[in-house]
């Protein structure tokens, strides 16, 4: 049986205290109209979602929100920001894609709104790009912002708050672990720690590889090469070389690069969420992650990692820092942002990557193709993945990149390009979610 007490308090449990002046009730196991103590939009369903959190409770040991002030989930928005993005919600059928040639700019608009793409989207694609939305093509966001909306942006952060998420075991690296298992087993032989140097063809066709690991370079005769590596790295790469044009479209295709620093912690957590995103202009890191909390994981007892992405090319001034003196600036970032970091910080440790995300600026599209289609007519040749495509995508996308790879390699060990064109068309669909 349920029994409801009306306001009470457990002696030993001060988070389940009834807040005085504040709201009426105990916020774990109220609905968001309750909490927000908008009484006129209280009925019924208000009670079938306190009901469905209190059982919620019963089956799991703990409530649906966690949290130090769990009317704080609901109620952390700026009022007025707040009040627009409801609006910009509710008027979207309305709006009407300015006239011309669709821009970034106006698609992101339509599609979400002012208040989200002022406050949020346009400054952060412009961390992200370098680049003004203004010199953004139209691509980029049918294949990024189109995966999103005001709605979908909302239950992407509720599925990330304490009591909400998905329980997940072990870490992102048991995909690759799986898959290099999955490919021994079959027979395939792994070469770690080496870098390609060259790709020798003749006659239209590919012929072999060459690379260098720390015992000398390489060489091995093949049949095809399948590649992930950047489009235009792999174009450069050609022995003998890519026609003129193709190498000065290879000069012209960019990607964005990127340092993943890594903050090692002495606190088994710093925050209950799992990733932070920060379109301020002031803060150069644009997402910070806690990877303890996708895990479901107990351990490590004591320690913790936050993972900040800071966009940044090969030659700016982040990129000659060393890990201790980008570990200082992030811990300053921390602070400006209201999240000091008090406990101990053991060290700082980073990743660069020269090619992180294509950059779909204006032209991006003629130099693609340029070097897309000369790489296409060598045989045994296939370029596929983020990278290889030049492609926004997220881990499900590039599998289903891979799977359509392996279906267009026939019997007799030649590629069916028909397939492979019909499945390009199809990674053109492709919808990115942040």
């Amino acid at each position: 049986k349920l029994t409801d007490f009306g306001l009470a308090k457990q002696k030993d449990s001060m988070d389940s205290l009834t807040r005085t002046g504040v709201v009426l009730g105990t916020p774990t196991y109220m609905s968001p109209e309750q909490a927000s103590g908008k009484m006129g939009a209280i009925g019924p369903a208000s009670d079938i979602y306190s009901l469905g959190s209190v059982l919620y409770h019963a089956m799991t040991g703990q409530p649906p929100f966690v949290s130090k002030n769990p009317v704080d989930l609901l109620l952390k928005l700026p009022k007025s920001f707040a009040a627009a993005l409801l609006y910009d919600a509710a008027t979207k059928p309305l709006r009407r894609s300015p006239p011309g040639e669709p821009t970034f700019a106006g698609v992101l608009h339509k599609e979400l709104g002012p208040a989200m793409c002022t406050g949020f989207y346009y400054p952060y694609m412009r961390k992200l790009w370098a680049l003004p939305p203004e010199q953004l093509a139209v691509t980029l966001a049918r294949r990024r912002i189109s995966g999103s909306s005001f709605l979908k942006i909302v239950k992407k952060v509720l599925g990330q708050l304490p009591g909400l998420k998905k329980p997940q075991t072990g870490g992102f690296g048991q995909i690759s672990d799986a898959l290099r298992a999955g490919g021994e087993g079959k027979g395939a032989q792994f070469a770690l720690n080496a870098s390609v140097s060259a790709i020798e063809h003749d006659g239209g066709k590919v012929k072999a590889v060459r690379w260098k690991t720390t015992e000398g370079e390489q060489r091995k005769e093949v049949d095809h090469v399948w590649s992930t590596l950047p489009l235009n790295a792999m174009a450069r790469m050609m022995e003998p070389a890519a026609p003129a044009e193709v190498l000065a479209a290879c000069d012209r295709i960019k990607y964005r690069g990127m340092i993943l620093v890594y903050l090692i912690l002495g606190t088994d957590r710093f925050t209950e969420y799992d990733a932070h995103y920060f379109p301020e202009l002031s803060i150069p890191i644009s997402r910070m992650s806690e990877p303890k909390n996708y895990n479901s994981a107990k351990g490590p007892k004591g320690l913790t990692i936050l993972c900040a992405e800071l966009p940044c090319d090969p030659g700016e001034s982040w990129w000659s820092m060393s890990d201790e003196e980008l570990g200082k600036h992030y811990v300053q970032w921390l602070n400006d942002l209201g999240l000091p970091v008090k406990c101990e910080v053991l060290r700082c440790e980073t990743r660069r990557i020269g090619q992180a995300y294509p950059v779909y600026d204006l032209d991006y599209q003629k130099h693609f193709e340029t070097v897309d289609n000369w790489l296409s007519t060598l045989e045994g040749f296939l370029s596929f993945g983020r990278q290889g495509l030049f492609a926004h995508d997220n881990t499900h996308h590039a599998f289903a990149m891979a799977y359509a790879a392996s279906d267009v390699l026939r019997p007799d060990g030649s590629l069916d390009r028909a397939a492979w064109a019909a499945h390009r068309k199809e990674f053109e669909h492709h919808r990115v979610e942040d």
